[in-house]
């Protein structure tokens, strides 16, 4: 199983953006998975998601499922074995915001692929589907990925 913890927001972000896990905030709209570097951690993001997103009222769940699996795969391929995921879902002022992170140090880089490569789209589907993207690091030398919907 890949799933290790789920709760409405354990962990914050500080004012960097970055992931300090410092301050515990009571809102019932923030949810958090925390997840296993492995690609069945895909799913269980997915699943939040679709969860999520029915709660919220938002209606058809396509994009926020299939934005959540490029960036859960990506950090899921930039961690090592020991390393956690995170996934987040919030509002701010009523948008929706997908926040990823992980503990690599590595860069994010929307890459130029070929018609023909199996992977490296992932970026740029994000960059496609959603209104707004940016990267912070986090305190830990890892990075954040944030995504207005």
């Amino acid at each position: 199983m890949s799933l290790i913890v789920v709760t409405t927001s354990q962990i914050s972000m500080n004012g960097d953006g970055g992931v300090d896990g410092s301050e515990r905030q009571e809102d019932p709209f923030i949810f958090t998975l925390v997840l296993k570097p492995v690609l069945t951690a895909v799913k269980e993001a997915r699943d939040l998601a679709a969860a999520v997103w029915a709660l919220w009222g938002l209606g058809d769940d396509y994009t926020v499922r299939l934005v959540v699996s490029e960036l859960v795969t990506n950090a899921i391929r930039a961690s090592s074995p020991d390393q956690v995921v995170g996934v987040r879902f919030r509002r701010d002022d009523g948008t929706p915001v997908l926040e990823v992170w992980d503990e690599s140090p590595e860069p994010v880089v929307m890459k130029a692929t070929e018609l023909t490569g199996t992977d490296g789209r992932g970026l740029y589907i994000v960059d496609r589907f959603v209104h707004h993207w940016e990267v912070h690091p986090t305190e830990d030398g890892g990075k954040v990925v944030r995504v207005e919907l």
